[in-house]
């Protein structure tokens, strides 16, 4: 969990940076071979450099959205909520009873540092 958590603030972080998504969504490996998900890269490069995890097993999502209403809003904005998830799911190396899954849902929300408009 502490891994997942590191790449959910590190990638909230890119994303704050670029000012909102990137096209990151879907799966953390497969969206990060995309020259433009910078997002995706940030939270593989963490979740690879970890002891046991592994960017395959995770799935991210980044959206933005309008502080003052709330709602889901494309293209970013200067100050909007970008926030990032990832879900994590993998199987228990040694598996004791019901302890077979790991299991980790991580989110962080930032606010968005420039216009993508």
């Amino acid at each position: 969990q502490y891994t997942v958590n590191q790449a959910v603030r590190a990638s909230a972080h890119q994303a704050a940076l670029i000012g909102g998504p990137d096209g990151s969504s879907g799966n953390v490996a497969t969206a990060a071979q995309a020259p433009e998900n910078s997002i995706a890269k940030t939270a593989q490069l963490v979740l690879d450099s970890g002891m046991t995890t592994n960017a395959e097993k995770a799935t991210i999502t980044v959206t933005c959205t309008n502080p003052t209403t709330g709602a889901v809003r494309n293209p970013c904005r200067r100050y909007d909520a970008v926030e990032v998830r990832i879900q994590y799911l993998d199987e228990v190396w040694a598996p004791i009873a019901m302890f077979d899954k790991v299991r980790a849902d991580m989110r962080t929300t930032r606010a968005a540092e420039k216009d993508q408009q």
